[in-house]
């Protein structure tokens, strides 16, 4: 655990200001509040270039942190903002060694690794840094948004303990939901401590401050599950609440400064081989004999013709087009004569291990894996110990 975030947590009630104002549920008007408390603080705290950079955008971010719980919504679906650190019964689940925890279990999606409030997050944090350095900033605040979003999740009892909506203790959940919805907007914290800045600065893949942030959210398990009275959550729901928005001004803050950086892991237009963490092969395309589809597969040879040009798509998600004959990479067999299929694409998340590329064709919820030597690379689950799941992007 980070040293200095459960005193936070502790003390954020005593950051609160009194408000009369009332509104709707934690995933809709509650995320407007947390992430107006969380820009108003960069000023409070004297951030001001930080918050002059996003003045401009306010209203595209309050829009868009609740756009994840739409449904359609690309981080929309049943477990993907869950993080869970217990099962539903508040026995601990274990983290994978690279320090990822699994997504709620749910009837319909079982519990997985991708996709996850965290892995969401980190999809979206690399489309928003890319759409920031090609000057495209209504459309990386859209992404910094949906981060906001996985965030405050992340911050919720319900989300990191496994009480999902399908979930035989969904009541759990509903109620957490409901009486915050009469409760948060009478809770703004008036500070961010200097410490969670510094946390956020210092975490370059953000995975402490996830970790440690769902931590403190399922620690509350035991009074989220037994309470009797909706009143006594009122200081559980209070603390979460502030300290959500003192996690979101430091992440704003961190954003700012990366974009000011010029920091992008994956440039829009820019040609890149793509190189397996445990094999070294690379991507490459092959044609299939029996038709005209192509197929991806992973080579020895770092040539031209595996060159793959990576272009930014509207959702975020990534093409990539071969410099031989223009082919989009796919997990699947790809056809380009075929004009009524979709064009593959992948979301790019940056963690320890490398790249993970997660497909469209699983609606990003496996990850691209490199097989044997000359055996075609697939759609997996994903695990976040596997190097055969994480590419390293080598610029020409």
């Amino acid at each position: 655990m980070i040293k200095g975030l459960t005193a936070l947590a502790a003390g954020s009630i005593a950051a609160a200001a009194l408000t009369t104002q009332k509104a709707y549920a934690w995933k809709s008007s509650t995320h407007e509040h947390i992430v107006k408390v969380g820009l108003s603080l960069l000023e409070n705290d004297g951030y001001i270039e930080a918050s002059d950079f996003y003045r401009n955008y306010t209203d595209i971010i309050l829009s868009c942190t609740k756009k994840p719980d739409r449904k359609g919504d690309i981080d929309k679906g049943k477990g993907w903002h869950y993080y869970c650190v217990t099962t539903v019964n508040g026995d601990r689940l274990e983290k994978s060694p690279s320090g990822y925890l699994k997504s709620g279990k749910n009837i319909m999606s079982p519990s997985q690794y991708a996709r996850t409030a965290r892995t969401i997050f980190e999809d979206n944090y690399q489309s928003a840094l890319t759409f920031c350095a090609m000057g495209e900033k209504e459309r990386a605040m859209e992404f910094v948004a949906r981060c906001v979003h996985m965030l405050a999740d992340i911050c919720c009892t319900p989300h990191t303990t496994n009480l999902t909506l399908t979930s035989v203790k969904n009541s759990k959940h509903k109620r957490y939901e409901y009486y915050s919805s009469e409760i948060f907007s009478d809770y703004a914290a008036q500070y961010a401590p200097d410490e969670m800045y510094r946390l956020l600065a210092e975490d370059e893949l953000f995975g402490n401050i996830i970790n440690e942030a769902a931590e403190l959210s399922s620690a509350k398990y035991d009074i989220v599950v037994g309470v009797k009275t909706n009143e006594e959550l009122t200081d559980t729901v209070a603390t979460a609440l502030i300290y959500a928005q003192q996690l979101v001004s430091a992440f704003l803050l961190r954003f700012y400064n990366d974009a000011q950086q010029g920091i992008v892991f994956v440039e829009n237009g820019k040609r890149y081989h793509i190189r397996n963490a445990e094999t070294g092969e690379y991507l490459a395309l092959a044609k299939a004999r029996q038709n005209n589809s192509y197929f991806c597969l992973t080579s020895a040879d770092k040539k031209p013709s595996n060159l793959f040009t990576a272009n930014i798509n509207s959702d975020g998600s990534y093409s990539f087009a071969s410099q031989n004959a223009k082919i989009l990479l796919s997990a699947m067999p790809y056809c380009p004569s075929d004009k009524k299929a979709v064009k593959p694409s992948f979301r790019i998340g940056r963690t320890p291990n490398g790249i993970r590329l997660t497909t469209s064709d699983s609606r990003f919820m496996y990850a691209l894996t490199a097989g044997e030597q000359g055996r075609p690379a697939s759609s997996k689950p994903y695990n976040p110990d596997a190097l055969s799941a994480h590419w390293i992007f080598e610029a020409e």
